[in-house]
């Protein structure tokens, strides 16, 4: 039902007096919604082609990701109800680009589109869009409020013809080499890929390294290649536990 583009990897082990393989693994996130204030933005919608006889709230709702701070979502499945309290695993990517595009370019990422709206109108047309290309929800006519479903159809067109953006979502870690021995220099090299496996260029890294030789977050920058080298000292005896988030 939600979706949330947050890709993590992790690189264990830096054993120093031992030669080491570092390994790449990936983890997926749980989004918890909290028990109360999990509607953000948004509003009741009427339509004759919307499940609930036809009246549902649709807009941002809020929830905790891996325990951390709210994220704005919105819902990609419109015949399941979310619950309060609930846990929803990590779902497939979204492959269409349409939603991608929408949720690049309109509220709450960019908050002054759709213009001329208030925000909570804003999320009720944009969750529209998304429900038409994730559920196929016909709105080419009709719905209340009418501004919005106004609005939702522009979007919906807007969308049709834009070209589909980039979203990261493959991140992978790498060692320059495999031998870590006290006071070795390590150089990590990371790397981001789109949904069709290109890379993707002037995207911001937040690195993070726990355990022996604990530092950062910092935040890296991809090239052209979808690429960023970092390198750290090793002085410490112990495990070095690496994330990178995009």
């Amino acid at each position: 039902m939600l979706h949330r583009m947050r890709v993590r990897a992790a690189t264990a082990f830096f054993f120093s007096f031992l030669a080491t393989t570092i390994a790449t693994h990936a983890f997926a996130s749980t989004a918890c919604v909290p028990s109360s204030g999990y509607r953000h933005d948004g509003g009741a919608l009427s339509h004759p082609n919307l499940p609930n006889n036809g009246v549902v709230w649709g807009g941002t709702i809020g929830v905790n990701i891996d325990g951390g701070d709210p994220y704005d979502m919105y819902c990609i499945d419109i015949n399941h109800w979310l619950c309060k309290d609930n846990c929803l695993a990590q779902g497939p990517n979204i492959a269409a680009p349409e939603i991608l595009w929408i949720l690049h370019n309109y509220y709450p990422v960019v908050p002054s589109e759709p213009l001329g709206l208030t925000p909570d109108k804003q999320a009720r047309a944009v969750q529209l869009a998304i429900w038409h290309f994730s559920d196929g929800l016909d709105i080419s006519t009709g719905g209340t409020p009418t501004d919005v479903f106004n609005t939702a159809r522009a979007i919906v067109a807007a969308a049709q013809s834009a070209p589909a953006p980039q979203c990261p979502t493959t991140v992978t870690v790498t060692p320059s080499g495999d031998i870590c021995q006290p006071g070795s220099h390590v150089t990590l090299t990371l790397c981001v890929l789109d949904q069709d496996g290109n890379p993707v260029e002037n995207q911001d890294i937040s690195l993070t390294i726990t355990g022996a030789n604990a530092h950062g977050p910092v935040t890296l920058t991809t090239d052209y290649a979808g690429k960023v080298l970092y390198g750290y000292t090793g002085n410490n005896v112990g495990t070095d536990n690496i994330l990178a988030e995009v």
